[in-house]
């Protein structure tokens, strides 16, 4: 399966646990949750280098917090995606961490 190839990414629909992304993901949206949820997404890698991963929550109380498996994002050991509203994140990663390149 080729990691660029949109016809193989998924789509998964994270309804109130934590998840982890595999490198076929693509757009996560996380919904009814009903705490704080972990997101991990995959380690930094040189196979994934230029990949990137649509991040969005639902406007549930509570916050998604997007973790890498190593690594980091944006220079830190995570990041949050905000209780109380959507909001959303793009990131890619450079062959060894991952950055923001949008939020919403």
């Amino acid at each position: 399966m080729s990691g660029t190839d949109p016809r193989n990414f998924t789509y998964p629909a994270v309804a109130n646990l934590a998840f982890t992304l595999s490198a076929n993901d693509m757009v996560v949206n996380v919904t009814g949750m009903t705490a704080d949820r972990i997101v991990t997404v995959p380690a930094g890698s040189a196979d994934l280098t230029g990949r990137s991963f649509i991040l969005v929550k639902d406007a549930a109380a509570f916050a998604a917090v997007i973790t890498p498996a190593s690594g980091t994002i944006d220079g830190a050991a995570s990041v949050t995606l905000a209780a109380s509203a959507i909001h959303g994140r793009i990131i890619v990663c450079d062959g060894t961490n991952w950055f923001t390149v949008a939020s919403f």
